[in-house]
């Protein structure tokens, strides 16, 4: 489920699935939490997950609270409870960002953005349905943050013809935002195999557990003549996200003979378009 508003509030209609946003985009870091999105507890269930994050929002005479519980699937017993609390000014990114780092104090990570308008913009482009609109949401949200790096490979993700050669457009990125650009426009660009397998693995040192970079590095180790890195890395992705058919024949193609992995259950599953699951 969304995060919950307590308080009917027009200014926070777009909280909800925003907040799902800062916690994945905090623990893509971890090494030991795969955050991913869930609408609800069944689709939880359905990607594997072990835990689920519940959150509410409460904004009230100028200060917003936010309370988050851990809550293990298998028991429904709550595991953690993390309260985060602050003056309204500094905004819903800064209450999300302190819950990511009590979730994992050693490698959460910082929010892209410290603009809860720039968020809001972001939020409003993934829930449209309507293409100029996105583009026009993303647009504006990279116009009142440009160091926005989730929007900025949004945006070029939906107009390829808006990637710049200039990689000094993603200075002022989050270490992980620069990474996940450089891979992106490593791949639109058609680089050398070599050029795009080294920015997948930049990913990677940063975010172990990423299974997009996972599944490309392998793909890419194969065409390079690696087999051994192809099946290891390709296997990580598999164990990661059990329910993903396309990665698991992708595998069997590559090494026929090779029996698929086990899920990997891990002790948390994080942040949700709906609900944060954490495996």
């Amino acid at each position: 489920m969304p995060a919950e508003v307590l308080v009917d509030d027009d200014s926070l209609r777009w909280a909800p699935l925003a907040s799902n946003f800062v916690l994945q985009q905090d623990l893509a870091t971890s090494a030991s939490i795969v955050p991913s999105f869930a609408k609800d507890e069944s689709g939880a269930y359905g990607q594997g997950a072990s835990e689920v994050v519940r959150s509410t929002i409460e904004k009230r005479k100028g200060r917003i609270r936010v309370l988050s519980v851990v809550t293990d699937l298998s028991t429904q017993q709550n595991r953690q409870t993390v309260e985060s609390e602050g003056p309204e000014s500094e905004g819903l990114i800064a209450r999300f960002d302190a819950v990511s780092r009590r979730l994992d104090p050693q490698r959460a990570g910082a929010f892209s953005t410290r603009s809860d308008n720039a968020l809001q913009a972001f939020t409003a482009a993934a829930a449209t349905s309507n293409g100029q609109e996105r583009l026009n949401l993303l647009d504006k949200a990279v116009s009142i943050d440009p160091a926005f790096g989730l929007a900025q490979s949004a945006l070029v993700e939906v107009m390829p013809s808006r990637a710049s050669s200039n990689l000094r457009v993603s200075d002022r990125f989050v270490p992980l935002d620069r990474a996940r650009y450089v891979a992106l426009l490593a791949r639109i660009n058609h680089a050398p195999i070599a050029s795009q397998a080294s920015a997948e693995a930049a990913v990677i040192r940063l975010a172990p557990n990423n299974v997009e970079a996972l599944s490309a590095l392998g793909w890419l180790s194969f065409l390079q003549g690696k087999p051994a890195d192809g099946e290891r890395l390709l296997g990580k992705a598999i164990g990661l996200t059990p329910q993903n058919l396309p990665l698991q024949l992708q595998l069997v193609h590559e090494v026929p003979d090779r029996p698929l992995p086990l899920p990997r259950r891990q002790s948390r599953e994080g942040g949700g378009r709906g609900e944060p699951a954490l495996r």
